[in-house]
């Protein structure tokens, strides 16, 4: 990757540093299973919103950038 796109530089964004491998992948295991969590709620919660029967599509409201959260682009 590093000669294909020209990447000069590494960046970390890790926020904390593991001390073992089996503790950063109970936490990734665990981040990832809330975030299945929120992500069927979210999408459930939107799809219900915005009405529809099971045969019929449904159209949902874009989304929006709401204050107090970071978002990363």
């Amino acid at each position: 990757n590093y000669s294909r796109y020209s990447i000069t530089s590494r960046v970390y964004n890790e926020i904390y540093l593991y001390s073992t491998y089996a503790d950063y992948i109970g936490q990734l295991k665990d981040f990832i299973g809330k975030h299945m969590k929120f992500l069927t709620s979210t999408f459930a919660q939107r799809a219900n919103d915005a009405g529809g029967g099971d045969d019929e599509p449904v159209t949902l409201k874009p989304f929006e950038l709401q204050d107090g959260y970071y978002y990363r682009m």
